[in-house]
């Protein structure tokens, strides 16, 4: 019923009433009432909160203001919006329950599959989503990789000298900081009826155009901004941003389907009750010096995006994870055809090269002791018998050529810096 309810939903017609508060009425009452019924509300109450929306004015009092008929449209699309992301996320739950353990344990093995680096001909709110969540995980990853190295040089006993690398925390706080990050300039516009795309990017480059990640929109692109990303530049394309991260729980929709008499409906709108009651009145003022109007608890896309980032990050620091990185050799994914830019654009995209260039600072090779000796036994002759693999590999390393390298023997291997078995070979 949820689902057809969703679709029904998009079949809601709206006209202009010609009257002095130029109004909005539901021009197909027929399918209204059809939406109402699937939702177990009144045919009356659903008119009312997708025709108009409720502004607190005080602690206690609130007035109703009339919706124009694209403000009804995205009323209409935020309730569908709202109706699937309740479902999903019921399901989600439901199955999760389902296969849960019986018995509670704090060990578990979770699986992150996620979208990789996007950058296509026209990128637009979800493709900054997806890349402002790898560069949260390219960070984890970074520090995960760095605090593995430090950790392997302490247990085998080497000398630790500080390795500085490129860290990308200055765009991740270009897109995620309060109260001037791309997220929170898109959020404080998105409280706005008057906002528009345009706004947006006109503040983004208001408060923002000095700053050494962010690109102004090119020439012939003006509805465009660019974010120097740790895996290159990616320019974003404006329009829709506002729509696609505007509130999907508007605390008047939410109490009009907690009383619905439909005891499915009331379950799923459970979830979100907390969002629409004790309300706080409106704020005096928003964070780019605009009056805000409207519901303070506001909860966009955006920052529910943000949010949930923020407690993936929180479960990510109390695991020891392993990376798998799938690469495709092809746009057309024929056998045996690997298209060499193709493979450095995924490597650089995921990562790979910023975790090559760590390694490539301390000592990227690391082989045990027995597998060095049996490896380069022969550049030595005498060591062709011996048996202690410890002083046979420092007899290697001794050698001239061993002499030559940036190396360490510890408890149990050989480090060698950056190009240390050609030289043994040359």
């Amino acid at each position: 019923a949820v689902l057809a309810t969703i679709l029904h939903l998009g079949e809601i017609q709206f006209k202009e009433n010609k009257d002095a508060n130029n109004s909005t009425a539901i021009s197909n009452k027929e399918q209204a009432a059809l939406v109402a019924s699937l939702l177990g509300v009144s045919e009356a109450g659903l008119h009312k909160h997708l025709c108009s929306r409720t502004m607190d004015i005080a602690s206690s009092s609130s007035v109703s203001i009339p919706l124009q008929v694209q403000e009804a449209i995205d009323s209409r699309d935020a309730l569908a919006k709202v109706l699937y992301v309740l479902l999903f996320q019921w399901l989600a739950a439901t199955i999760n329950a389902a296969i849960a353990p019986e018995v509670t344990t704090s060990l578990s093995i979770g699986i992150l599959d996620i979208f990789g680096f996007e950058n296509f001909d026209n990128n637009s709110f979800e493709q900054l989503c997806i890349n402002y969540c790898n560069e949260k995980l390219q960070q984890h990853f970074n520090h995960y990789i760095f605090k593995m190295e430090q950790e392997e040089y302490a247990m085998e006993g080497i000398e630790w000298k500080a390795i500085d690398f490129v860290d990308n925390q200055e765009c991740i706080d270009l897109i995620e900081r309060r109260p001037l990050g791309i997220l929170s300039i898109l959020d404080e516009e998105s409280r706005f009826p008057k906002a528009t795309d345009n706004t947006f990017l006109e503040k983004l480059q208001q408060h923002l155009g000095a700053h050494p990640r962010l690109e102004k929109n090119k020439l012939g692109k003006e509805f465009t901004f660019g974010v120097q990303h740790y895996a290159g530049p990616v320019q974003y394309d404006v329009r829709n941003f506002l729509f696609k991260n505007r509130d999907t729980f508007r605390p008047d929709i939410i109490m009009l389907c907690l009383g619905s008499s439909r005891p499915f409906i009331r379950e799923i709108f459970e979830a979100v009750k907390v969002l629409a009651v004790d309300t706080p009145a409106a704020a005096p003022g928003g964070t780019l010096g605009r009056k805000a109007g409207g519901n303070a608890k506001m909860i966009t896309v955006g920052n529910q995006f943000r949010n949930q980032l923020h407690v993936l990050l929180g479960s990510l620091h109390e695991t020891s994870p392993a990376y798998i990185r799938c690469l495709k050799p092809n746009k057309e994914k024929s056998p045996g055809n690997f298209v060499d830019m193709k493979i450095v654009e995924q490597l650089r995209h995921a990562g790979i090269v910023e975790t090559v260039k760590i390694r490539k600072m301390g000592y990227p090779s690391r082989v045990v002791f027995r597998t060095f000796w049996v490896r380069y036994r022969f550049l030595v002759p005498k060591l062709m018998k011996s048996l202690a693999a410890a002083s046979a590999t420092k007899t290697i390393s001794d050698d001239d050529r061993g002499r030559t390298l940036a190396q360490h023997l510890s408890r149990a291997k050989i480090f060698q810096g950056e190009g240390g078995e050609v030289t043994l070979l040359w």
